[in-house]
């Protein structure tokens, strides 16, 4: 029974720890030690994205997040890239008072990279309404900045967005009169 229990404990603390425990402190302090690189292996997953904790919490935008994020990108390989990329635009929709200033700030930056999260080729219908309510959502957290200092960089992101909403209510339209 004690063996049981302990067992339990063990699979409870472990669980917790690294499926919510994931500090900024950790993830700096790995790259210190063991170098960007395998700081990506450990916390970024390379083509699993919903696996790898590190990607949630850039998408939550908070500044120190988002900063490992622009450190891991200075090398980062393709596959790796696209996901911290993502990560960072998603960051829009949360906190875009601190993704806007990185807006063509460097390498791996350019709005074309960072204003839009990745979006699937797609013309299913319900596909393409839920890509449309995250681009809603995405411009109404752009709108949202009245900082002046961010107006530069919210232009770029919305000469991004706008377009492609069109595009993609010109699809629904198109799907649900049969011309697709």
């Amino acid at each position: 029974m004690k063996r049981i229990l302990l067992l339990s404990w063990n699979l409870l603390w472990t669980t917790t720890s690294f499926g919510s425990a994931l500090t900024p402190e950790e993830v700096a302090a790995h790259i210190e030690s063991k170098g960007t690189q395998a700081t990506r292996e450990k916390y970024f997953s390379c083509g699993e994205k919903d696996n790898a904790l590190g990607y949630a919490r850039v998408e939550a935008g908070s500044e120190v997040w988002l900063k490992i994020a622009t450190r891991l990108l200075n090398d980062s390989d393709a596959c790796y890239t696209e996901g911290l990329q993502d990560s960072i635009a998603r960051a829009l929709m949360n906190k875009p008072e601190n993704v806007l200033p990185l807006v063509d700030s460097g390498r791996n930056l350019e709005a074309v990279y960072i204003c839009i999260p990745f979006m699937t080729d797609t013309v299913e219908p319900t596909a393409l309404r839920n890509q449309l309510a995250a681009l809603n959502k995405l411009e109404s957290s752009l709108k949202s900045v009245k900082n002046k200092k961010l107006q530069t960089q919210k232009n770029k992101c919305l000469a991004r967005v706008q377009p492609l909403q069109s595009e993609i209510r010109e699809a629904l339209t198109l799907h649900s009169r049969g011309t697709r």
